[in-house]
């Protein structure tokens, strides 16, 4: 295809360097661009496959969650997501982690599209999903303990912005999910 033949690497050798449940640390052995060897680490979380949901409901609020990041020591607002266990469908997964992480469900679903976080050294691919119309379910949130997921807010549009130009929502993913919505529903035009 004509991306694959722009690639100007070439892996000569691969390596797991570490590998957990959670992550796999992969160190390969590559012939640079400008022809000299050399090695490209990647990072792959989990299977590198992901769900994340922009949840909207009826009044058209945006839901998003407080999620404490280990690795950057600070609880952030984000929209729901995670991984994609092995043989999961995307839009499935989307669907479980609405429902553990925020109680809610949604019979309306779109694909917002797909994206690349990190891309330059870690191989992660999440798919966007809209969730439209979201209500509670019977059974409420059932996330996982060790998550550390916080509340919930149900907040309009211009507010999201606002905490975002206010430095409030600095998650990239929800950032990158949250233009995908904007250019679905054509707010972008109407400005």
């Amino acid at each position: 295809s004509p991306e694959t033949d722009l690639n100007p690497w070439k892996r000569l050798g691969s390596q797991i360097v570490y590998q957990s449940s959670f992550v796999t640390l992969r160190k390969d052995k590559v012939k640079n661009p400008d022809g000299t060897e050399g090695s490209y680490t990647v990072l792959t979380p989990g299977n590198g496959r992901g769900s994340q949901i922009v949840p909207v409901t009826v009044k058209k609020e945006l839901c998003l969650v407080r999620i404490w990041r280990y690795p950057v020591s600070a609880c952030l607002l984000e929209f729901p997501g995670g991984g994609i266990h092995e043989g999961e469908d995307p839009l499935e997964a989307a669907k479980r982690e609405l429902r553990e992480e925020t109680g809610l469900e949604s019979s309306r679903w779109t694909k917002l599209g797909s994206l690349s976080v990190l891309s330059s050294y870690v191989y992660v691919a999440p798919d966007i999903f809209l969730a439209e119309d979201v209500a509670e379910t019977k059974q409420g949130r059932l996330a996982e303990e060790n998550e550390a997921i916080g509340d919930m807010m149900k907040l309009p549009i211009d507010d999201v912005l606002t905490m975002i130009q206010n430095g409030k929502i600095t998650d990239s993913l929800t950032l990158s999910a949250l233009l995908l919505y904007i250019s679905h529903t054509g707010l972008l035009k109407q400005s």
